[in-house]
Order: structure tokens, then sequence, then C-alpha cells
């Protein structure tokens, strides 16, 4: 169809409906008759202008309305519009909201003075800083884009389609000084109107988050070598929209054409093209001179069928996982530009199996996930051992055991464990010498024949820094020499082995940690109540005192009834405090030490462990609210249940003073839901002042605090705590100023059906 066909079928505003073929961040795509391809920009999804991520909005397979906006006649393909073929929302909205009006939107765009927010309706608010309820030099000291908002409405502006908000007004009764006034000048509300007017025009800062404009001066000219229509039409979009200057190419005989006649300075290719070999083509790229960047388009099954070769050609480094995003795009280039990635071939296994843990060793230095257990059942069956173990040493006593086997049972006598002291294990982890020996033929091997029959091993040391060691050793019962492919299994295993041991060690001592932390922010309140109840202690002693001066003297009878009564109520009394007294000192007691499981009834349970904080609530005027209804007994851990408990209601504690001087609340609920896999329920909610949108889903991160002196372990323990006992935790709303909301889950199987 040529240009004057498509704009007499598809004129400018025509409505269409359709079905989304594909979807990328930076729009999405459909298939209309006749092999026309329509594009729909992210910058039209909304009347808003906030979504920077078409993935937000669709999902291919949708149906959406949309209407005509131009032809494209470059791709001789449709420019089309979302929010176009939709009705103006601002009527609609002006007739629904007035003045006064408290309402929930999301933070789309944060500048220095004012943020701006995304209202239900698909309109546009403005908070000016002076309304931000937190005094602060600027605006992203107040709230961060994505950030979920309750405010109040000021008034509506008519002539900027603008929703004029104040978050100081709706909670203006907490903080005297905080009080404004209900009048402001014309500037300080309409001083980043122009900035608004910009931000929706220009793009720049949605490309700014995935792209760093320096790569322009070092990438200036790519060539694009995709088989596949649509990806290489989404990519060529993509590209310009970035500022690159590409060429197109369908199939390798081309691609080395135009190599030939231009200096490319980036190739994109396919690994699968439909008339060649992408992945010699690529050798060939990357044996010219001067030598182009280089990165390779691929699935993890591609990656998985190409394996030699992709080994061979030494391109490992350079594979882009589909699907993938400008990120993804962004960073491989970053990556090559800066020398990150190595261009050399790495040591590694001809097995598909390893291919995931390979493509981890060269992105990431984390090994999440990875289970000690798992890499040793595949290094067996890998290499054909008998057995395969990990050796633990303490580098001082040269004591030693078995951390993990497969083949043989961890169990070791105490003479095969004084045996192993002085044989190739100390070798190996305390003198860091590798082991490869293929017959074993000499007398040093005495010591390691208890563990079992084997006529080859091989021994390399863990990369552990600690008063431990750890080695890796690979037992088969045939005289044969393990391969350079196992060797090299055996290289890869060792380097995962080392991380996720230290991972499993370093969470350890984080739990001990923890344990400490939470009891030393406990501490001074919890001396304070000992104080208090020792104070009654002696009063009580004081009285008993006087009684008895009194009973000396003749001045009272013993058997008045008076006395009788008061010496009662003062035992009695004496009882309570020494209760008291006991209840606070085991309750600190179980946040310090591990427990077997126990059969509470969880509001009681939480009731009880509140009770431990209420004079820290009480100090700042916080009140803790318990739950109301109960359910079942579960038998839990409930030491490492109390710790994270503990620890969520000390962060709530210490947070709620920033915007709650009279109204602080923590409210506790526990519940059952039927439907759910984990279906014991616990939530703790705060109004304080919430946690930033970007901030949701690093809160559990090690090391990441928002606390000035904080240990950023907390969140991520309490995790691992609930992880621990078969549950999960999470954030379920957080609302900037308007509080936040954990959520624990545990599973069925606690539960006591009985």
């Amino acid at each position: 169809m040529n240009l004057e066909e498509l704009e007499a079928v598809y004129p400018k505003g025509k409505s269409l409906l359709v079905t989304i073929s594909r979807v990328e961040n930076f729009g999405a795509f459909v298939e209309l008759p006749g092999g026309i391809q329509g594009y729909i920009p992210t910058k039209v999804l909304s009347w808003t202008g906030s979504i920077i991520d078409a993935r937000e909005k669709l999902r291919v397979g949708d149906k959406a309305r949309v209407a005509v906006k131009k032809i494209n006649p470059k791709y001789n393909s449709l420019i089309l519009s979302l929010k176009e073929a939709q009705n103006d929302p601002w009527p609609i909205f002006c007739s629904t909201y007035k003045p006064d009006d408290t309402i929930k939107g999301r933070v789309i765009q944060v500048l220095e003075k004012s943020a701006y927010l995304e209202l239900e309706g698909q309109v546009n608010g403005f908070l000016p800083l002076s309304h931000a309820w937190l005094k602060a030099e600027k605006m992203d000291e107040a709230v961060l884009v994505g950030d979920n908002l309750q405010a109040k409405i000021d008034s509506l502006n008519n002539e900027h389609r603008l929703v004029i908000l104040s978050v100081a007004h709706l909670y203006e009764e907490e903080h005297d000084e905080q009080k404004i006034s209900a009048q402001w000048s014309l500037s300080e509300k309409f001083g980043d109107l122009l900035d608004l007017l910009r931000f929706r025009a220009d793009k720049s800062s949605e490309k700014a988050r995935a792209f760093d404009a320096a790569l322009l001066q070092k990438i200036r000219n790519i060539l694009v070598v995709i088989s596949e229509t649509t990806v290489r039409l989404s990519t060529s979009m993509m590209l310009e929209e970035l500022g690159f200057e590409a060429d197109y190419v369908l199939n390798s005989e081309t691609a080395i054409s135009k190599f030939e006649e231009n200096v490319y300075d980036l190739i994109i290719l396919n690994i699968t093209l439909q008339d060649g070999d992408a992945i010699g083509l690529a050798k060939g790229f990357l044996n010219t001179h001067p030598k182009p960047y280089l990165i390779i388009q691929t699935t993890l099954e591609e990656a998985r069928r190409y394996l030699n070769k992709i080994m061979q050609a030494g391109i490992q480094n350079r594979l882009l996982y589909k699907p993938w995003v400008i990120e993804d795009l962004i960073n491989l280039m970053n990556a090559l530009v800066n020398g990150e990635v190595r261009t050399e071939g790495a040591p590694v296994a001809n097995d598909s199996d390893f291919l995931e843990i390979i493509s981890k060793s060269f992105i990431s230095s984390h090994y999440d996930g990875i289970e000690v257990n798992e890499i040793l059942a595949k290094i067996k069956r890998r290499t054909n051992a008998e057995f395969v173990i990990i050796f633990e040493q303490h580098l001082a006593t040269l004591s030693t055991n078995i951390f993990a086997s497969i083949g043989l049972e961890p169990e070791l006598s105490e003479k095969q464990k004084e045996m192993l002291r002085f044989s190739p294990v100390k070798d190996v982890i305390h003198d860091a010498k590798s082991l490869h020996e293929w017959e074993i033929k000499n007398d040093k091997y005495v010591h390691l024949k208890p563990l079992g029959e084997f006529k080859a091993i091989i021994g390399e040391r863990l990369d552990f820094k600690s008063d431990h060691g750890y080695g890796l050793f690979v037992f088969r019962n045939e005289p044969i020499a393990f391969d350079n492919n196992e060797v090299a299994d055996i290289k890869i295993a060792v380097q995962v082995l080392g991380a996720a041991i230290k991972s499993q060690k370093l969470e350890e001592i984080y739990k001990l940690q923890h344990k400490l932390i939470v009891a030393g922010q406990l501490s001074s309140t919890l001396i304070h109540e000992l104080k208090n109840e020792q104070q009654a202690l002696f009063n009580y002693i004081e009285i008993l005192k006087m009684d008895s001066d009194n009973l000396t003297n003749s001045k009272i009878k013993f058997n008045e009834i008076q006395f009788i009564a008061r010496f009662q109520r003062i035992v009695r009394n004496l009882q309570d405090e020494q209760n008291k007294i006991q209840s606070i000192y085991y309750l600190f007691l179980d946040l310090l030490r591990e427990k077997n499981e126990e059969r509470i009834e969880l509001s009681e349970h939480l009731t009880k462990l509140a009770l431990l904080l209420r004079p820290m609530a009480k100090k700042s005027r916080i009140e803790i609210i318990n739950p109301s209804n109960r359910i079942k007994p579960i038998t839990i851990n409930t030491s490492r249940l109390d710790q994270v408990i503990t620890n969520l209601l000390i962060n709530s504690l210490e947070q709620l003073p920033v915007v709650r001087k009279k109204t602080g609340k923590i409210w506790l609920y526990v519940y059952h839901q039927n439907d759910s896999d984990l279906p014991i329920k616990i939530e703790i909610k705060d109004n304080g002042p919430g946690i930033h949108e970007v901030q949701r889903e690093r809160v559990f991160d090690i090391f990441f605090t928002t606390k000035k002196n904080g240990s950023g372990l907390g969140l991520f323990i309490a995790k691992a705590l609930i992880e621990s006992i078969g549950g999960k935790i999470s954030i379920k709303e957080t609302i900037r100023f308007g509080g936040t909301t954990f959520l624990i889950e545990l599973p069925l199987n606690r539960a006591n059906e009985g």
C-alpha cells in the first residue's frame, strides 16, 4: 500500500479498534490489515503524559481504541494515539471533585519548589513546596517520583487544566508551627507552570533515566542486522528516539556489503539469521580493524542451542537476552565502551546446564538463590564422580569437618577428623594449593581413604576470607584424567560456591547482630520500666518498715482489721510487681534466645509483645491499637516472629514523630484468608511519613537505610527470619505522609486445625 492509499484508508483522526502485538518501554505496536504496522508512542498513552514505560499501561493481546495521529512515510506505517481516542477527562473531573475534597495521586515529576501528580481521572495535580507538609529547602526532600500521596484539593485551575493541592492543609492540626495561611501568592501557585509545559513536551527527562548521552559521543553509527520485521522496526524507532544514526539490514550478505562501505561504531546482530551463520558473521566483525563494538540479541534457549559456537567465538559477554528493555541495551553499551565487558573467552563448560551460572558470573557478583547442594549434584553428574565434598577447616587449629557433600554421609568420626587435619585438605585450604591427581599412588592420600574408594581427585580452595577456609574436592573411582571441560566446570563452581557460602555465613552474622540491635533499642525503655517497678517495691518496703515500727511501739495491734487488710494488699502488690519485673525480663530474654516452636493465639501474643513497647509509645504520644479479633491458635517459632514484629513496631515508633505530634497511631491486625497459599495474615499499619515508592522494593535489601544512623540490617533480617518459618513479608501499602502497612503472611500448615 503506497502513501496515497494509506492516507485514503487511514485519514487523520480515524478511530480504530486494534490488538496490541508487541510492547516496549518506549511504545506499543499493532498489526493492521495488509501488513501495515501501527506504532503508539508512550507519550500519547494518557492525557497526563505521565507514563514513561508503555508496559505499565499495555500488554500483548490487549484490545485498545486508538485514533490515527499521522502517517510515517519512512516506514510506511501509522502513528496512533490512545489518548485522542478517549474523552477529555478534565470536564468529568471538575464535575466530580470540588475544593476541600481529599484525593490520592501519584507523583510524576519533582521540581525544585513543586511537584506534579497524576490524579484519579487522568488529570494533573500541582503541589507547591510550601504546602508539602514537611519543612524542606527542596521538593525532593519531601517527595520523590512514584510516591503515592494523599492531599486536599485547594482549587481547580481551568486555564492550565491543573488541580492545586495541599498536604499541609490536610494535617495542619498536627504542628502549630506548620500551620499556613489559606492564601499564598500567585507566583507560589503557578511559578512552575512553565516547567510543567516543558515536562509535557520534552521527553529528555524520560531518556535520562536509562540513557547516558555521553554514549552519543562514542557510538555514532550503528548497523542493525535483524531478520524479524517487528523487532527491526521497534529497534529502529527506539534508536532514533535516543538520537543514534543507524542502518538496518535483513541478512548477512547485505550486512557484509554495508560493513565494507562504512565505518560502524556498533553492530547489533540477531543470533538467528535466515540466510547464514550469525555467530560466524560476528566473529568476522571482531577480527577487523578497527574492531567495532558488538551486541548479540538472543534468547536463553537460542544461547543454549549455539553454546559451543558462542564460546569458540568469545562473544558470551556480549549477549543481550530477549526480552530486553532500553536499560539493558544502554547498560551493555556502556560496559562495552568503558571496557567493563571482557573480550576474551573465559574457560567455560560445554554443558547447557551451566549456561545460567556462567552468565551470572559475567554480569553480577551476587549469587542469590543458587543452592550449594544443587551445584555439587551438577558437578557429580557432570564429572561422573563417586562423591563431591566441601571441607571446612579452621585455619588456626586445622580442625576439619564436612560442610556439604553429595554421595557421602556428612558425619565424620573423631579419628577421621583428626586424620583430615594433615591430609591434602590442609594443602588445598590452608596453603591454597590446587590438587589435580589422575592416578592415586602417593601415601599422602591415605588420610582420605576412609572417606571411600577413589582413583582420581581434584581439590580447589574456595575464595572466602575468614577464620575458616573451604575447599571443593571431587573424587572419581576411575583412574581417568578430568578433561578440560570438566576442569572448567569445577573452576566455575568454585567461584559460585565461594560466593554462596559467604552469603550464608554473613546472613548468620546479620541475624545475630539484629537480635543485639533490637535489644539495644529496647534497653533504655526496659531500664526505665524496671526502675519504676523497683521504686514501687521500695515504697511497699517502706510501708512495711513503718508498720513494723508501729507494732514494736504498740501504736497498732497485730490483729487490727485495718492492719491485716493493708498487709494483705501490700503482699498482693509485691507479687504483682514481681510478676511485672519477671515479664519484662522474659520478654527481653526471648528476643535474644532461639526457641522451639510454640502453640500461641496470635492476637493475644501480639498484645503481650506490644505491651513491652507501650512506655516508648507513651513517651512520643503514640497509641498502639491491639488486634480486635482472634483466630485459631498456630504453632510457630515465636523467637523469630517476635524479632520481626518488634523491629517493625520500633521502626514505626521512631518514624511517627516526624509527622505526628498528637495523633500518631499503630494498628495491629490478625486475620485468616481462606483463598490464600499463606492464609495467616498479620498487618502492622501506622499513620507516619510513609516510604518513598522508589524505595519500596529496596527496604528489604541489605545495608539499605533511610535513617541517619541506621544499619540497614533490620528489614533485611526480618525478611530472612519470616522466610525461614515458611512465610513472606511485604509492604501492602504506603502513602507519603499517610503511613505504611506491612503485611506478614504465614502458611496454613502451622495452624492447628483441631
